[in-house]
């Protein structure tokens, strides 16, 4: 499943993201370009041959991996370690520096493209609709729009998901969104931020589950900040 999720800084799409990709119950591996997950730093990596020795110990709770220089060659590794493996969820963060309106990142269109979208979701968090890749925007299954106003996103909005859909973003207040389902064109308004509040930010104390030691298990969602 290929999900896209816009909204300005500190508007809640990247915890809004991160609180589906628990919601799915799969494990999760997040590209976290600006250190926005610090809730986990036992399980948090800037160095590849790190990652690739935690992926080999198993891909399961969660894993964030924090690009130190050059973002396009660190996730082209990233991707590669990842692209054989199924049934998780992959998140990234700030997606955009990932591609232009033009085109996406090459291993990111290869993930969208032909990776399996049955066994691996594709979560991706942007600022601005305009910003996200045509091919990116037409192979989504799922929309989450936080409040916006500028024309150029709303005509991306508008093209996508209809024109309810580009006058509803205009009209949401803070922490509210629009989700739009691409599969069985159905438009949602989303008004109680309650459910989904965690701040992603702030390391948590660990919520372990039974004979589980590594670091990795997920918390539980609770009412604190609004992060990403």
């Amino acid at each position: 499943m290929n999900s896209l999720f816009f909204g300005r800084r500190q508007q809640g799409k990247s915890t809004l993201a991160f609180h589906l990709a628990q919601k799915a119950g799969l494990s999760i591996a997040v590209f976290d370009v600006n250190a926005q997950f610090r809730a986990w730093p036992e399980s948090t990596y800037s160095n590849l041959e790190d990652f690739e020795l935690a992926l080999l110990e198993g891909l399961d709770g969660l894993l964030v991996y924090r690009p130190e220089s050059d973002v396009d060659a660190e996730f082209s590794a990233f991707a590669d370690l990842l692209w054989s493996r199924k049934d998780y969820t992959l998140l990234l963060d700030e997606a955009s520096q990932l591609q232009t309106a033009g085109r996406p990142h090459e291993k990111l269109g290869r993930l969208i493209r032909m990776g399996d979208a049955r066994a691996v979701n594709v979560f991706q968090t942007l600022h601005r609709p305009a910003d996200s890749a045509t091919l990116c925007r037409s192979l989504a299954h799922h929309w989450y729009v936080f409040r916006t106003t500028l024309e150029s996103d709303l005509a991306v909005v508008a093209e996508r998901c209809g024109a309810g859909a580009a006058e509803a973003v205009q009209q949401l207040g803070p922490f509210e969104y629009v989700h739009w389902d691409d599969d069985e064109q159905k438009l949602e308004v989303v008004k109680d931020a309650g459910t989904w509040f965690v701040d992603i930010r702030i390391p948590l104390p660990r919520q372990a589950s039974e004979g589980e030691s590594d670091g990795t298990a997920l918390p539980e969602v609770r009412d604190v900040a609004i992060a990403g």
